[in-house]
């Protein structure tokens, strides 16, 4: 996936409804455009390849693609479905809700609240 007039893109939602491990390639997603940062460890579901790699050898940038084994594509899978409960509406027992409402609460907040 790479990134399109900004850095986020809709394709990557569109990769995770259909349970496609997405390949980012794009050096401000990470930084600027990363849904739910706090809350989903990313790099259990996904690949980011930096876009001085893939512009100067795209062949090469994901060669490593193919030699994930089957038991690595597996957990890469069962993550993607677990982070896809996060990060798509319509999936079964959807928790965008919750995981919208728990990144405003720790970008908005300044520390943890006193009861």
């Amino acid at each position: 996936m790479t990134k399109g007039d900004t850095p986020s893109s809709h394709k990557l939602y569109d990769f995770i409804s259909q349970l496609c491990v997405p390949v980012i390639i794009s050096d401000l997603w990470p930084r600027v455009a990363r849904p739910f940062p706090t809350l989903l460890a990313w790099d259990a579901f996904s690949f980011t390849i930096p876009e001085e790699h893939f512009m100067k050898d795209p062949k090469r940038a994901v060669a490593f693609l193919w030699t994930l084994s089957v038991g690595e594509l597996r957990r890469l899978h069962r993550a993607l479905l677990e982070a896809r409960r996060v990060l798509h509406w319509r999936a079964p027992d959807s928790q965008v809700a919750d995981a919208a409402l728990a990144s405003a609460v720790d970008q908005c907040l300044p520390g943890p609240m006193d009861d």
